[in-house]
């Protein structure tokens, strides 16, 4: 009795590792559930182990993003990092960033905030310097702005090297990263001398100079 009590106390414990019960959503049909209680949900901080909860709050954000809630674009932008839990965790293999069309669907918000277009500019460049690095959301940032900014990619790379430009610190040394990256996105594969051409010398983050 005692091995076997042993063995409820450790199940039941490692099923509460696995998905903490106040962090579960309580999902509802998108088609019925009000714009202003998927806000709600989405809002929340969630269990990004829970497969039914994620795949809930994915739900939410299309809907929210086809009619173009702009109350979403922050809460999506949190999220660009969120892998589809039926398609797995795998990011860029092979080089180049992939298409959304053809890639974009590991990570659905990336999809769904791209159909804000220019609405989502400026939260994707906030996303990016705001971190200290460029992670896999800085880089799913950059995979959306530029497929929004196409058919001129080129306008992507520009437009993060001036940001990095503007800023300073940690900011602009991501904004600057980010606009590297962005040169290898499947937007500039054709025309790459023009997207290397956007990120200029003048544009990078200036260094200060040494006190002698």
């Amino acid at each position: 009795m005692k091995i076997l009590s042993i063995a409820v106390f450790l199940s039941a414990n490692f099923l509460c590792a696995q998905a903490p019960p106040q962090m579960q959503m309580e999902c509802g049909d998108s088609g019925k559930v009000s714009a202003d209680e998927q806000i709600a949900m989405l809002s929340k901080d969630i269990d990004r182990r829970d497969g039914q909860t994620i795949e809930c709050m994915f739900s939410y954000m299309d809907g929210l993003s086809r009619s173009e809630d702009l109350r979403a674009l922050p809460l999506i932008a949190r999220y660009l990092d969120l892998p589809n839990p039926r398609l797995g965790r795998d990011f860029g293999k092979g080089g180049k960033i992939g298409h959304p069309v053809l890639f974009g669907g590991k990570f659905p918000a990336i999809n769904y905030i791209i159909e804000y277009r220019q609405d989502a500019v400026p939260i994707l460049v906030q996303t990016i310097a705001s971190e200290s690095e460029l992670t896999l959301e800085g880089k799913n940032a950059v995979l959306a702005l530029m497929v929004i900014e196409a058919p001129d990619p080129s306008k992507g790379v520009r437009l993060l090297a001036e940001a990095a430009r503007k800023s300073s610190g940690a900011s602009a040394r991501v904004l600057f990263q980010a606009a590297q990256f962005a040169t290898t996105a499947w937007e500039c594969h054709l025309i790459l001398a023009k997207c290397e051409e956007a990120l200029t010398v003048e544009a990078a983050p200036q260094q200060p100079e040494a006190k002698p």
